[in-house]
């Protein structure tokens, strides 16, 4: 009967981490595998329209073991969510702009302000509903240097709870003078 032995090593020996050599005192920093973990800071340039893209950085990521190069460094750019805003994969941003019942009715100029924060103004129809959406075109996320999505701006309003008995007193004249056209 012949017996044979066949031994098959999958990776690097667990006690010389594949240097031959067995150290009989061990590094404090790197334990003995010749390699420490630090953290790096690296300023990026990070051009316009970047935004749900990824950017490599060849030779900068983490390494394996001591006898090879680093990997690359994968920098995913992503938008922290808010809920001041959304936005879509088609770099449109959408805002809620809350304005004043009798405004939406009477129409009239608003202020717009943009997350770059940056202000504009716009103004708004007669009668313009709860929920409507104005579209700002180019004033959206960044597609590339010279182009941007859109601005969706969505009108709201609640009612004011903060009236004066002034105002009180001129919105009752507003029902009164409802009820007696039938109306109400």
């Amino acid at each position: 009967v012949l017996f044979r032995s066949v031994e098959q090593i999958l990776g690097p020996c667990g006690h010389c981490s594949g240097r031959g050599k067995v150290y009989e005192k061990l590094c404090g920093l790197c334990s003995g595998n010749g390699n420490l973990q630090k953290q790096e800071t690296l300023n990026l340039n990070i051009p316009k329209g970047s935004l749900f893209k990824a950017m490599v950085h060849q030779n900068m990521g983490n390494l394996i073991d001591s006898n090879s190069k680093p990997g690359d460094c994968i920098i995913e750019i992503r938008l922290q969510n808010s809920e001041n805003y959304q936005f879509d994969v088609n770099y449109n941003l959408k805002i809620n702009k809350t304005i004043d019942p009798i405004q939406a009715i009477l129409g009239g100029e608003v202020s717009i302000n943009h997350p770059d924060n940056s202000n504009f103004t716009s103004s708004i129809e007669k009668n313009t509903q709860h929920g409507y959406h104005q579209v700002f075109t180019n004033k959206g996320l960044p597609k590339s240097e010279n182009e941007y999505g859109n601005l969706i701006v969505e009108f709201l309003y609640n009612t004011p709870i903060d009236l004066t008995e002034h105002e009180k007193s001129i919105l009752n004249e507003y029902v009164q003078s409802r009820k007696l056209r039938g109306i109400l």
